[in-house]
C-alpha cells in the first residue's frame, strides 16, 4: 500500500469529516499532519503529528508545514480564515507543497 502524507488545516466538524474519509482510504496509507484550531480528540488520535493553532495564524501553519514538508504530499484547507489570509500562496511558495483550496 502506497503511503501519502496530507496536511489538513482544521477548524471543526467539516475537517474532522475530511480526516475520517482520508483515513479510510483503501488504496493509500494516509499519514495525517493536522494544524487544528483546537485539540480535537478524533484528530489527535488519527494524526501522525497534530498541532493546535488557536487563531489559525498563517505564519504558524507555514512553520508546521515547513517542519514536516519531507513527509507531506499535499495539503487541504477547510476553514475560510486561513484561505482569505493567503495560506495556500504562502505554503506553496515556502514549501512547494500543493494546496487544495482557493488562492487569496
Amino acid at each position: 500500500m502506497e503511503k501519502t502524507g496530507v496536511l489538513v488545516i482544521a477548524y471543526g466538524a467539516r475537517e474532522t469529516a475530511m480526516v475520517d474519509v482520508l483515513n479510510r482510504s483503501l488504496k493509500y496509507k494516509v499519514e495525517l499532519f493536522i494544524a487544528d484550531k483546537q485539540r480535537n480528540p478524533f484528530n489527535v488520535e488519527k494524526a501522525a503529528k497534530h498541532v493546535v493553532i488557536p487563531d489559525l495564524n498563517v505564519e504558524a501553519i507555514c512553520k508546521f508545514a515547513e517542519a514536516n514538508k519531507a513527509d507531506i504530499d499535499f495539503a487541504i484547507v477547510g476553514p475560510e480564515k486561513p484561505i482569505i489570509e493567503g495560506v495556500r500562496d504562502q505554503i506553496e511558495k515556502r514549501t512547494g507543497i500543493p494546496v487544495i483550496c482557493p488562492k487569496k
